[in-house]
């Protein structure tokens, strides 16, 4: 670490939200989901099953339960499926903040690869509020068993402006949205209104998804 590099403030987590809130001295703040910081973990062991070629799955649910400082350089984080191991350093956290979205979508390809389709995106880190909208999501009839829910609080960047730009953005998260987030198969509202590719997508909207030719 030299003396320019960025050093955290403040670190903060929310279990609720399964997050961690890092504010650092040069006013970038960032919200990291505790999924990607696992499945980013710095131990050893992580970083050897990634040499291997393996993808790290199945922590989709995984939260932090321990911040424990190591010195005035790094934290350990100790997380609930007992992996405490990896040790980040402030230029770590300061890099995967920063590099949050090639890193995420480098991990999604990966995961798809090796055949882990179905995916829940975690909500993406924000340097602040007005970089993000949020949306309440509902999945109908067959599609709310094809994704595994049918309803979820999602953050999207504040650059997706219509209902087309949010079906492109849907189809990231793997094979299975790929398939069914096509707007030919899809009957769409928002707040409750039918709506088409160009309609607008605003903060707080709740959109709705419910397959066609039911």
């Amino acid at each position: 670490m030299t003396p320019s590099d960025p050093i955290p403030v403040e670190i903060k987590l929310h279990q609720k939200r399964k997050t961690l809130e890092l504010v650092f001295d040069n006013g970038e703040q960032f919200e990291l989901p505790c999924e990607y910081l696992r499945v980013f973990s710095t131990s050893a062991e992580v970083e050897a099953a990634q040499q291997r070629g393996q993808v790290i799955t199945g922590k989709e649910q995984v939260n932090i339960n321990k911040i424990e400082p190591v010195g005035n350089y790094a934290v350990n984080l100790h997380f609930d499926d007992g992996h405490s191991t990896g040790i980040y350093a402030w230029t770590t956290l300061y890099s995967l903040a920063r590099n949050y979205e090639s890193n995420w979508q480098d991990y999604l390809k990966r995961r798809s690869q090796a055949g882990f389709g179905l995916y829940s995106v975690p909500k993406e880190p924000a340097s602040n509020s007005s970089n993000h909208k949020s949306l309440t999501l509902l999945y109908f009839i067959s599609l709310a068993k094809r994704v595994g829910q049918d309803s979820e609080q999602l953050e999207v960047p504040a650059t997706i402006e219509t209902v087309a730009q949010l079906l492109q953005w849907l189809r990231q998260r793997g094979t299975i949205w790929e398939q069914h987030f096509k707007e030919q198969k899809l009957n769409i509202t928002v707040n409750k209104q039918f709506a088409k590719e160009d309609s607008p997508v605003a903060d707080g909207d709740e959109i709705a998804f419910v397959p066609k030719g039911i």
